[in-house]
C-alpha cells in the first residue's frame, strides 16, 4: 500500500512542479500535494506503529518529516512574490518532495 501511496505521492509532486513552472494557481497544487504527503506520512506512522521496521530507523524518519516542512517552507518565501524565481523555488521544492518520497520507499522496504 505504501508503495503505490507513494508512487501517488510522487508522480503529483511531478505533475504540481510542471503546473508551477507553467504558471497555474500555484495554492490548489501545494494544499492538494500536502494532503497526500501528510496521508502518506501518516499511513507510514500507523505503519511502524503496528510494528514494521524500516532497513534505516533514523534516515526513514527524516525522510518522514522532510516532505511534509518543505512546501510550507517554501511556500512562505513564495507567498509575497508572484515573480519567475518565486516560482522555480516552488517548483524545486516539488521536485525534492518527490526525491524524498522515492527515498522513504526505498528505506521503508
Amino acid at each position: 500500500m505504501t508503495d503505490r501511496l507513494g508512487f501517488l505521492v510522487t508522480t503529483a509532486c511531478l505533475i504540481g512542479a510542471l503546473c508551477v513552472v507553467a504558471r497555474s494557481r500555484t495554492l490548489p497544487i501545494v494544499i492538494g500535494v500536502e494532503v497526500l504527503l501528510a496521508t502518506l506520512a501518516t499511513v507510514d506512522l500507523i505503519a511502524m506503529a503496528a510494528g514494521h521496521r524500516p532497513i534505516e530507523p533514523a534516515t526513514h524518519a527524516a525522510y518522514l518529516a522532510t516532505p511534509v516542512l518543505v512546501l510550507p517552507v517554501a511556500m512562505t518565501r513564495v507567498g509575497k512574490d508572484d515573480g519567475r524565481w518565486a516560482r522555480l523555488l516552488l517548483g524545486a521544492a516539488f521536485v525534492v518532495c518527490a526525491v524524498v518520497v522515492v527515498r522513504m520507499t526505498a528505506t521503508g522496504r
